[in-house]
């Protein structure tokens, strides 16, 4: 059966909307038809589900509560869609339960869905269904979501202070440097001499981003879709891209340390559920939503299957090297790798928190700096001129 998204009147006369699972289309006329709704419209859904963070956190946590009461998958999904309409939540679910019901896997149901699934959430619940552990790791999942939801929501508010700024200091910018300059080097007429190399400069800048700004900013545009195209579709240099972010100058620990953190989660969570160390570490490396790791880890996944340690493996993995290795062979001498893996886990996340504090701490200053800064060149670009024409007037 399918689910068709439909809009009509009831026989009272009123509009309705909402969902219908039928097996043709026929069908699904006919059940509307039989429950006293005259359709307008009706089709398989093919519109584009995008759900936000929270959403679809919401959405794992009540699949993994009904799982926990014993429900089977496709009626869990029945119930939660009960609650829900043809908004982009219903339309989810609905695409879910068909993959379901089609003989697909959750995780693939999951990212047929929507546009929003990401890859960490499906390798999570591929390993979930892997480790027949569903219901805790659905939870952990939402867990991880909501925590990341959260923590997003505290950057953005942090950045509120720092973005105003900026936006004040580019609209004082455009001000001065579209008018006020102008309007300053034509009051003076040419009784002012020559002009100070830094009011030059600040006009041929103006009249430059006036000019050819919107250029500018067009290519950026351009480039920056060629960009996304080319990670889309291009899977080598979406390999590449994502080993050079390790790389860049303050971004690239930051992203170190959330792949450090995904990884350890990811592992304890696996292992705890029974799934193989070998597996645990291909699934673990797809989860941290890094390409160039995720190949590494696949590789890597072959050595430990023809004998060596999953520590000295993790070893030979760029990034994740550095600590997690020690904490992986703390865990295989004791006997307990997913309790290691999980307080690595916990200190990554503290890591985490403590590298956004500061960053953030960092932002803010650098940017009144440079706001301040640039504010100040336009004030002097305007005062110098005034203040040399001032000087030939009183001499």
């Amino acid at each position: 059966m399918k689910t068709y998204e439909y809009s009509g009147f009831t026989v009272e006369g009123g509009s309705t909307k909402g969902l219908v699972e039928a097996d043709s289309l026929k069908d699904a006329r006919e059940k509307l038809a039989s429950s006293g709704v005259l359709t307008e419209k009706i089709a398989a859904s093919e519109r584009a589900v995008k759900l936000n963070t929270g959403a679809r956190a919401s959405i794992y946590r009540e699949l993994s509560e009904l799982l926990s009461a014993g429900l089977p998958v496709d009626k869990a999904l029945d119930t939660m869609m009960s609650a829900s309409d043809s908004s982009s939540r219903g339309i989810f679910l609905a695409r879910v339960r068909d993959g379901i019901r089609e003989g697909g896997s959750l995780s693939t149901a999951f990212a047929a869905g929507g546009t929003s699934v990401t890859r960490f959430e499906q390798a999570m619940i591929e390993a979930a269904e892997r480790s027949s552990a569903l219901e805790l790791m659905l939870s952990r999942l939402a867990d991880f979501l909501e925590e990341r939801d959260e923590l997003k929501e505290k950057v953005q508010t942090a950045l509120i202070y720092p973005i105003l700024i900026l936006t004040l200091g580019i609209c004082a910018g455009i001000v001065m440097l579209g008018f006020l300059i102008p309007r300053t080097i034509e009051s003076l007429g040419p009784e002012a001499g020559k002009l100070p190399g830094l009011t030059v400069f600040m006009v041929a800048f103006g009249s430059f981003l006036f000019r050819w700004g919107w250029l500018v900013l067009g290519v950026l545009a351009g480039a920056l879709y060629y960009l996304c195209w080319r990670l889309k579709n291009d899977e080598a240099f979406a390999e590449a891209f994502d080993q050079f972010l390790f790389r860049v100058p303050v971004f690239g620990k930051g992203y170190e340390i959330v792949v450090c953190q995904r990884f350890s989660k990811t592992m304890s969570i696996l292992l705890e559920g029974g799934v193989s160390v070998i597996d645990a570490l291909v699934l673990s490396g797809r989860a941290t939503g890094s390409r160039w790791i995720s190949g590494l880890c696949a590789e890597q996944a072959e050595e430990v299957r023809h004998g060596e340690k999953l520590s000295e493996a993790i070893r030979k993995i760029p990034f994740l090297s550095a600590s997690i290795a020690e904490w992986v062979a703390v865990g295989e001498a004791a006997g307990g790798l997913a309790r290691m893996t999980a307080r690595a886990g916990d200190r990554y996340t503290r890591i985490w928190e403590s590298y956004m504090a500061r960053a953030l701490g960092i932002l803010e200053p650098v940017i009144l700096i440079f706001v301040g800064g640039f504010v100040l060149l336009i004030t002097l670009s305007i005062l110098l001129p005034v203040i040399s024409f001032s000087q030939m007037v009183g001499n």
